[in-house]
């Protein structure tokens, strides 16, 4: 093996298969222990069986069901409250820019709000919704 190219590239070949022969690292072991511990529950969760030749996961039954509740409970608020949505990601309910007249300002500082000043900027309903 006097080229060094040829030995490089039987290293770089090779490496991998020594590298694959070691033991279980920390882990794979803390995994596979867990795996034990909890493969009953995970089979249960995921349990499935057959509804007109689909499988169906069982777990899907009570969140469907759960769904269905909430959004008749709330009134389809999906629907019902989408202008509402809309008209927060369009800041029509932001007062940001507007003072009251009567506000005591004392060097470009409300002297009531200092102490929440030092927190890094502020977010509008729109960069909080789109961040």
């Amino acid at each position: 093996m006097r080229n060094p190219r040829t030995t490089t590239l039987l290293t770089a070949l090779l490496a991998p298969l020594l590298l694959a022969a070691q033991e279980a690292g920390l882990d794979e072991r803390i995994d596979q222990a867990f795996g034990r511990a909890t493969g009953w529950f995970v089979d249960f969760i995921f349990y499935q069986f057959d509804i007109a030749g689909v499988p169906v996961f069982w777990v899907l039954f009570p969140l469907i069901l759960g769904a269905t509740f909430f959004t008749i409970y709330f009134r389809v608020p999906g629907v019902r409250l989408f202008r509402v949505a809309v008209n927060t990601v369009r800041g029509k309910y932001e007062k940001v820019g507007e003072l009251p007249a009567d506000l005591n300002i004392v060097e470009g500082d409300q002297p009531d709000t200092i102490r929440v000043e030092g927190s890094e900027g502020e977010v509008n309903h729109f960069q909080a919704l789109t961040a």
